[in-house]
Formats: structure tokens, C-alpha cells, sequence
């Protein structure tokens, strides 16, 4: 289970009644788990419409648990740029880990090892 915060101040109008959505609302997290002690989490922000053209890095507090935040190694990838992705360990504690990690409309990969 995870938990998503976001710092990301950009608002989109729905409809004229001025409903609101945040990219926080669009943030998608999707865990894996493919072994015993390893999961690795793709996370994205989905985009309602292509014409967001200036979509930025933003910032995502991910609280993950139940995980031995302690103990586990974390990494982050982005597989269109063959790269790693800086993370930030906010917290750690023997049942969960608190990241924060930045994200765009393209996906990329959280991996956990306990």
C-alpha cells in the first residue's frame, strides 16, 4: 500500500462548473512484486490531453508499507532515457519508507529490495 503526496500546484478546469483536477489526482503508482523481497512500483502522471506541452518534473511523497524501510535498498529508472532518477529518502522506519521522487507523463521505476 502507498500513500501519494504532491507538491504540484497545477490545476486543470473540468467543466464550467469549474470542477478541479490536480496532477496529484492523476498520479498513477503500480506495484509489482517479482520476488519475494523485491517489488518494483511504475509510476506516472496521466495525462488527460496531449496538449500539455510544458508538463514539468514534479515532486511526489510516496509512503510505502508494508516494508522494512530500515533494511531495504531503493533505486529508481527511467527506462526512455536509460537513466536513474535521483530519489529522496525522507523517512525511514521497520514497517515503511517515505520517498520523494519526481514524475512526468512517462513512466518510470521505483524498485525495493528488503
Amino acid at each position: 500500500m502507498a500513500a501519494v503526496k504532491t507538491f504540484c500546484p497545477f490545476v486543470l478546469m473540468l467543466t464550467p462548473a469549474k470542477r478541479t483536477l490536480y496532477f496529484r489526482d492523476l498520479f498513477a503508482l503500480l506495484p509489482f512484486q517479482v520476488s519475494e523481497r523485491k517489488f518494483v512500483f511504475a509510476y506516472y502522471v496521466v495525462s488527460p490531453t496531449y496538449s500539455i506541452e510544458d508538463l514539468r518534473d514534479e515532486v511526489y511523497r510516496i509512503k510505502i508499507h508494508p516494508v522494512d524501510g530500515n533494511s531495504c535498498k531503493i533505486s529508481c529508472y527511467n527506462p526512455l532515457t536509460d537513466s536513474s532518477v535521483r530519489i529522496r529518502i525522507r523517512d525511514r522506519s521497520p514497517e515503511s519508507l517515505t520517498v520523494e521522487l519526481s514524475s512526468v507523463d512517462t513512466p518510470r521505476l521505483l524498485v525495493v529490495e528488503e
